[in-house]
């Protein structure tokens, strides 16, 4: 399982793509860390999650998406806590919540190139 795809493609829209470019190391820990433990990431892969979360936290952009998506966040992670072996079972979870990050994200770069 690749935290940055879903359904075989790519989920890093704009928001995604701003936390890519700030965090790039973080996410490719933490994902690298659930691929290896797939059934035990939520508890041994704490410490990269909170080392990415700290990092995205800094950016402005993602300040924003956090604001305004942290309902869509929230049934996401309350998704992967009841699937934690089944992740997958969550995409239609973590589908709204780009497409809120997405659109914050698109309005917070129009508004700063304005």
């Amino acid at each position: 399982m690749n935290l940055l795809r879903n359904k075989g493609r790519p989920i890093m829209d704009s928001a995604m793509q701003v936390v890519l470019q700030q965090c790039g190391k973080y996410i490719q820990l933490y994902s690298t860390c659930v691929e290896n433990y797939p059934e035990t990431w939520h508890i041994d892969c704490e410490l990269s999650r909170m080392k990415l979360a700290k990092c995205a936290e800094s950016n402005p952009i993602v300040t924003r998406v956090k604001e305004q998506c942290t309902e869509k966040y929230e049934e996401y992670e309350k998704c992967l806590v009841s699937n934690p072996i089944h992740v997958q079972k969550c995409s239609a979870q973590l589908e709204r919540f780009n497409e809120c990050a997405n659109r914050v994200a698109s309005e917070a770069q129009e508004t700063s190139s304005s």
